[in-house]
C-alpha cells in the first residue's frame, strides 16, 4: 500500500512570494535611480549642481598655486633661518612632499557633492 502524499505547505494569506518581493525591490531601485537622475539633471540645468570635472579643474588651479608655494618654503626657511642644518631643511622638504602627494590624491565624485 502506498502512503498518501502530504499536501504542499500553504502560503500564509497576505504574504508575498519571494519572487514578488525581489521584483518589487528591483522596481523600486529602478524608479529611485530615475528620480535621482532627474533631480541631478534639474539641479544642473538650474545651476545648483556642477559636474565634478568642472570642480576638479577649478581646484587643480588652486592646488597648483599651493604646491608652488610649498615648493619654495624650504629655500625660504633656509634663507630666513641660516643656522638650520641640511638635515633639518631636508626634514621640512620631506614633510612638504608628503603634503603634496596627499593633495595630488584628492578626487571628487558626484557622491561627494551631495
Amino acid at each position: 500500500m502506498t502512503k498518501p502524499k502530504k499536501p504542499a505547505p500553504k502560503r500564509p494569506v497576505g504574504r508575498p512570494r519571494k519572487s514578488e518581493v525581489i521584483e518589487r525591490e528591483s522596481r523600486a531601485r529602478y524608479y529611485l535611480a530615475r528620480a535621482v537622475a532627474a533631480e541631478a539633471d534639474y539641479a544642473k540645468k538650474s545651476g545648483e549642481l556642477m559636474h565634478p570635472d568642472v570642480i576638479e579643474r577649478a581646484l587643480a588651479k588652486v592646488v597648483a598655486e599651493i604646491v608652488a608655494g610649498l615648493n619654495a618654503l624650504p629655500s625660504q626657511i633656509k634663507v630666513e633661518i641660516p643656522h638650520l642644518r641640511a638635515a633639518e631643511v631636508t626634514l621640512v622638504r620631506n614633510r612638504i612632499a608628503r603634503l603634496r602627494n596627499a593633495l595630488s590624491n584628492i578626487e571628487i565624485s558626484s557622491t561627494d557633492l551631495r
